[in-house]
């Protein structure tokens, strides 16, 4: 290994120019093994693990947590010895010359479709960290929020299934990758969200949670809201999209896996999850 080696943020997609540091896995000073994941990253599509495929110790500088970074910059380092470790944090601006809170979204930033005033005055106090509509796919703008699967004032632990949403392609979950309870102000079923816009937020205490609705969609009128064209029956209405996927989804089996819509279609069906063996690999 080089004196030094950096632990750069990846690119992920094609798309990819920038990526906001999530988490670290590992801490300074650790000594870290060929495939261990030291950081998790937020894509324009996902959430994903770091891994190094390099052994020595973690050091800074080190970016902080929700820092955005263009891909290629260095994350942190990997040293020889724990002599070289350093606990510094890496400076404002990259090599790059790019300001880091500058170019995307941020935890605590709405769509552009909200006045950046009507955001902050909305956003909970003890956030850390804002549950966002995700980009699933390259023609993805906007998405419906189908189901909340966990309710306000609940602990979600890392990996948890908070909601699902409805994309220009499918139905998918939404997880969290932080810890924190569940926090509004949140959007209601069947909002379209534009991708980037809050969806919740998670607070660090109990006392910090806000039960309360979006006053506004996040990224336009529900579809349920939209009026009705001049010589449009209202049962035409009732066809568009938002309507038909309005339905919770079905329950996900008791060891057994489903995907969101497969269990949509179950939901829409009325098919017993549970009692049905499942033709695809693993079941």
């Amino acid at each position: 290994m080089p004196e030094r080696y950096a632990i750069k943020m990846p690119q992920l997609s094609d798309t990819m120019t920038e990526g906001v540091l999530v988490s670290w896995e590992k801490n300074i000073g650790d000594k870290i093994e060929r495939g261990d994941i030291v950081a998790t990253v937020e894509t324009d599509k996902a959430i994903m693990d770091v891994e190094v495929f390099h052994e020595g110790y973690l050091s800074g500088p080190q970016v902080s947590i929700d820092d955005t970074v263009p891909v290629g910059d260095a994350l942190a380092y990997l040293v020889v010895t724990p002599d070289e470790v350093s606990t510094e944090a890496a400076q404002a601006v990259p090599a790059t010359g790019k300001e880091k809170t500058a170019p995307a979204v941020t935890e605590t930033t709405a769509s552009t479709d909200i006045p950046a005033s009507s955001a902050a005055a909305s956003t909970p106090q003890g956030v850390v960290h804002t549950i966002k509509m995700p980009q699933l796919s390259d023609t993805m703008t906007e998405g419906i929020l189908v189901s909340w699967e966990k309710n306000i004032g609940d602990k979600i632990e890392r990996g948890d299934i908070v909601a699902t949403v409805e994309t220009d392609k499918a139905i998918m979950d939404v997880e969290v990758f932080r810890d924190g309870i569940l926090s509004g102000p949140v959007v209601s079923v069947d909002t379209v969200v534009s991708v980037g816009a809050a969806m919740a937020y998670l607070v660090e205490s109990a006392d910090q949670v806000v039960n309360e609705t979006a006053s506004a969609p996040s990224g336009g009128p529900s579809q349920a809201d939209q009026p009705v064209a001049e010589g449009t029956s209202s049962a035409a209405t009732e066809q568009v999209p938002a309507q038909t996927s309005s339905l919770t989804p079905a329950p996900r089996p008791a060891g057994k896996q489903a995907t969101p819509y497969a269990r949509q279609l179950a939901a829409e069906y009325g098919v017993d999850l549970a009692a049905l063996t499942g033709s695809g690999p693993g079941g």
